[in-house]
């Protein structure tokens, strides 16, 4: 309660075992440091021993005063980058997952662009521009084929007839990788807006999906329109919002000849990859837009149809597994699990034929 006593050099030695935490620490360092400090005269002189121990302990108290403060700041530190390192993180292992994709996909594109404007596709000195070449690359790739642009040469189609390959065998999926990673990480707000919007106009419904979805393992199936709605509507939103809509207005800037219906038309049918050729892209803007375009919406329909055949497999996979968890032992499936028809199941053909019948699959195909 009266501070530190300094009669006993022993008991000073026991300052420099406080730590930051207890709750004197502070008040202690303080005391210790006037002692240290006050002339050694009067009746409250200080041995030699005694003031050597009151400045240890004051150094090693105050040392480790610094310490605390360095912690805090530091534990300050990481709390306030903490949210910061959660979303960049994340963004970081996606594009470390993806940065094969990205380069195959420049290496087929860059490839194809020194190609075409070199010699080696050229007659008469018609010299294909860069623009050219890109835009030729990407519709080689998709397989939409305008038709309003050809090799040159002989030499040039044998280079084309291999590109094709090369870009419809592994190109083309590589684009629609990319384009399925930058449309899950987007994915979330539009799935949130389609809850919204279901909620609003079948609120029961939407509230029973949801239980169904926090309970996991339970019997309850969320509504069907609902699951769909879900999974689907962000790719389909964002696709034909960016891939359709936007993109004919950009093109009706880059061509100002060009029509927003005939634009409209014209981005449909190459995101299809149909690509009849009917709408002449003639500037060099359009033909870059064109470029920038076909590499979106292609991959956008190629992912859009992959999605569509995994959120239907979800869909069966949960049915099952709701027929799975309320079926009810009988006599006809125990009936069904007498594999060797013996008039009895033995431990090994019900536990096998319950995997059966539960519908485990090995390497995609149910036993």
């Amino acid at each position: 309660s009266g501070g530190p006593n300094p009669s006993n050099p022993g008991k000073v030695y026991m300052y420099a075992l406080m730590t930051p935490s207890d709750p004197t620490y502070s008040e202690v360092v303080r005391h210790v440091r006037t002692k240290v400090d006050r002339p050694s005269s009067g009746s409250d002189k200080l041995s030699a021993s005694t003031k050597v121990a009151l400045s240890a302990a004051y150094d090693t108290m105050k040392a480790r005063s610094l310490q605390a403060q360095r912690s805090r700041l530091e534990a300050r530190k990481l709390t306030s980058i903490a949210p910061i390192r959660q979303k960049v993180i994340p963004i970081a292992m996606q594009l470390k997952q993806h940065a094969m994709s990205v380069a195959v996909l420049l290496a087929y594109l860059v490839t194809g662009i020194v190609f075409y404007i070199s010699p080696l596709n050229t007659i008469d000195e018609e010299q294909w521009s860069p623009t050219d070449a890109f835009y030729f690359a990407v519709v080689t790739m998709s397989t939409v084929g305008y038709g309003d642009l050809a090799p040159a040469t002989s030499g040039a189609k044998v280079f084309t007839a291999g590109y094709i390959l090369v870009g419809v065998a592994v190109v083309f999926t590589e684009a629609g990788k990319l384009y399925g990673a930058a449309v899950n990480s987007l994915g979330t707000t539009c799935r949130r807006l389609g809850r919204a919007v279901y909620h609003h106009y079948s609120p029961r419904a939407a509230a029973e999906a949801q239980a169904a979805e926090e309970r996991g393992w339970e019997t309850e199936v969320g509504s069907a329109k609902l699951f769909y709605l879900n999974h689907l509507l962000p790719s389909l939103v964002l696709g034909i919002s960016f891939n359709v809509l936007f993109s004919a207005w950009v093109f009706t800037q880059a061509q100002p000849s060009l029509s927003y219906a005939e634009a409209v038309w014209h981005c449909w049918v190459t995101s299809t990859t149909v690509g009849y050729g009917d709408v002449a892209l003639t500037t060099h803007a359009s033909r870059l837009w064109a470029a920038v375009q076909i590499l979106l919406s292609v991959s956008w329909l190629a992912s859009l149809l992959t999605h569509v055949n995994h959120t239907h497999r979800l869909r069966r996979h949960q049915l099952q597994r709701k027929e799975a968890m309320e079926r009810q032992l009988s006599l006809d499936l125990i009936q069904s699990l007498d594999a060797l028809k013996t008039g009895y199941v033995s431990e090994l053909e019900y536990v096998t034929g319950m995997i059966i019948a539960l519908g485990a699959e090995v390497a995609g195909q149910r036993l």
